[in-house]
């Protein structure tokens, strides 16, 4: 009895230790390195591969990473192979449905991580073919952005056998790779023959480009894979080695990211600002735009209406509207978009307070006169302490102005106890909208300044004026300011919008020169500024995305690699040759 229940012990902790999950050892001191694989079964680079299961064995615990966005199975296996972990292995089960005469790249990218500290093994890949040879002929380069030049970082670079302009959008391709931070690629292990290159942002994730929204870049021409120059002989200049073969010269291969200007018409979005003013937003510039209100009179004059300067977004105030909701039919170019509803005014929410507090209020507000507040014109104003001397005075009104007495704006200039008047020719730079003020003055370095507009100077569409503006402020110096003075040398027969950007990368100026020459930046605060330029093929003045089907590469955009550092009283020369 004894030694049975004794046997009975025995098997169960046997199965306990069986059952038992494997934790790595915990402690000791941070680990710096990354997993390192000690061995794979089959080997890796294997020919003549006929497993379905493949074991790599590191030289510590190791967990997956992101292993989802990070694998990628180069040619696309029919099913994706399933990867799972166990202690210091990785396993990974293969499908039956592998082509004949393949070779198969598992790249890995930085999902292999140790379990530790969570150091990566970089760019890993499991490479094996079906065949008798390992293809080893590659294609690498790098993808950014074709306007910021920003890398494209988790975007795919794809190849494909068929080379018909339809195939990025109906089929997936033969091989893949993912680009990495830094904005490089390599496809590795490719065969022989020429392919359609074809790059894709995959929002959807189905190696498909049928999104309008994803960014894409092609090759005009079809592209041959070629040997990996590490595989050459080494040649230096002194070698006598007749067998040393120097390896073939490849120019670099830089993709250039767009997203497609949009085909169709079609409302981005539309929200109500306040509840006399609505904004619209569409996919493109309006060309005939038309809004019909479902719920007015036919003849009402209900809104006045100001389009951005691209013409893709309309800011629209509401005149003398007095109902709660309004339901308008958007139309472009004799097409209805689509039937927008606002909610001017939502409707008081039901009270639960007792009826007689409800009764003491009422009698509270109607014994006490009641304070109407009339509204004032909302703007904004660079009229302020540290005003730049050589600039203008500006005003931005936050609706549209419709009457105003330009005679009233005064500037004035303080000479120790004596006050100066100074000639004044404001004007709105929109004579349509009227909301943007400009009052140019002469004005010197380090004086006492100030503006002074009486009230009711503006009126604006519903008839609302400003109180009394009254300022005061002091220019600034010469010396506080750097400037630039950069040569460029260009050749190409288009024009060239130069463009100087600020850390924040907003345009601090542009020229736009059709040859070779010097452009000055002056009044330049310090800090560090970048060069941008756009190569305008169609001389419109802005940059212009490419089209796909038309074969049409997005416009050219240049950067000094380098920001230039500004300092305060200091003039730069640089010089810059765009090739």
């Amino acid at each position: 009895m004894l030694q049975r229940r004794n046997i009975i012990a025995f098997i169960i902790g046997l199965i306990a230790v069986s059952c038992a999950t494997v934790v790595p050892p915990s402690g000791g001191e941070i680990d710096t390195t990354p997993p390192v694989p000690i061995k794979m079964k089959p080997e890796n680079h294997s020919k003549n591969f006929n497993k379905n299961k493949v074991v790599i064995e590191f030289d510590e615990f190791v967990v997956l990473d992101k292993l989802t966005q990070q694998m990628v199975v180069s040619p696309e296996m029919q099913e994706k192979p399933e990867v799972s972990i166990r202690g210091k292995k990785i396993i990974i089960t293969l499908p039956d449905s592998l082509n004949k005469n393949t070779t198969y790249t598992i790249f890995f990218g930085n999902a292999i991580v140790n379990f530790k500290e969570n150091i990566p093994i970089t760019n890993f890949e499991y490479v094996f073919s079906t065949g008798d040879e390992v293809d080893s002929l590659m294609i690498e380069g790098h993808a950014i952005n074709a306007f910021d030049h920003k890398p494209m970082e988790g975007s795919f670079v794809m190849l494909y056998k068929e080379t018909a302009d339809s195939v990025p959008y109906k089929k997936k391709p033969y091989y893949l790779s993912k680009v990495d931070a830094s904005g490089y690629f390599r496809l590795n292990n490719l065969s022989a023959g020429r392919y359609k290159l074809f790059a894709l942002q995959d929002k959807n994730n189905n190696y498909l480009f049928d999104q309008p929204t994803e960014e894409i870049a092609f090759l005009d021409t079809l592209i041959e894979p070629y040997p990996d120059p590490k595989s050459y002989n080494s040649v230096s200049k002194d070698s006598t080695d007749s067998t040393a073969v120097e390896p073939p010269q490849h120019s670099p291969l830089v993709l250039y990211y767009f997203i497609e200007a949009v085909k169709e018409q079609f409302i981005l979005s539309s929200k109500l600002l306040k509840p006399n003013k609505f904004e619209i937003v569409f996919a493109k510039p309006v060309q005939s735009l038309e809004m019909r209100a479902l719920n007015l009179k036919k003849d009402s004059i209900w809104h006045f209406d100001k389009m951005s300067l691209n013409g893709d977004t309309l800011t629209s105030w509401l005149l003398g509207l007095r109902q709660d909701t309004l339901i308008i039919e958007v139309s472009d170019d004799n097409n209805v978009l689509d039937t927008l509803r606002f909610i001017l005014h939502k409707g008081k929410k039901k009270t639960t307070e007792p009826l007689f507090n409800r009764k003491r209020k009422n009698e509270k507000e109607k014994s006490s006169p009641k304070v109407v507040k009339i509204p004032k014109i909302e703007y904004s104003s660079n009229a302020r302490g540290g005003f730049p001397f050589y600039a203008d005075i500006n005003f931005t009104f936050k609706t549209p102005i419709i009457r105003w007495e330009p005679s009233k704006i005064k500037i004035l200039r303080q000479r120790d106890t004596i006050i100066d008047t100074l000639n004044t020719n404001a004007y709105f730079t929109d004579s349509v909208y009227q909301m943007k003020l400009v009052i140019p003055t002469q004005f010197k370095e380090y004086k006492r300044y100030g503006i002074f507009i009486p009230d009711s100077t503006f009126f604006d569409i519903y008839g609302h004026t400003q109180d009394t503006i009254s300022n005061m402020f002091v220019t600034t110096e010469m010396r506080e300011y750097g400037s630039l003075a950069l040569s460029i040398n260009y050749s190409e027969q288009a024009p060239l919008i130069v463009q100087l950007l600020d850390e924040k990368n907003m345009v601090v100026f542009q020229n736009i020169i059709h040859i070779s020459q010097t452009i000055d930046f002056p009044y330049l605060k310090a800090g560090k500024y970048r060069l941008k330029a756009i190569e305008d093929k169609n001389e419109n003045g802005k940059w212009d995305t490419g089209d796909y089907i038309k074969k049409h590469q997005p416009e050219k955009v240049y950067f000094v690699k380098k920001p230039i550092s500004v300092r305060a009283n200091w003039d730069i020369r640089h010089q810059w040759i765009i090739e």
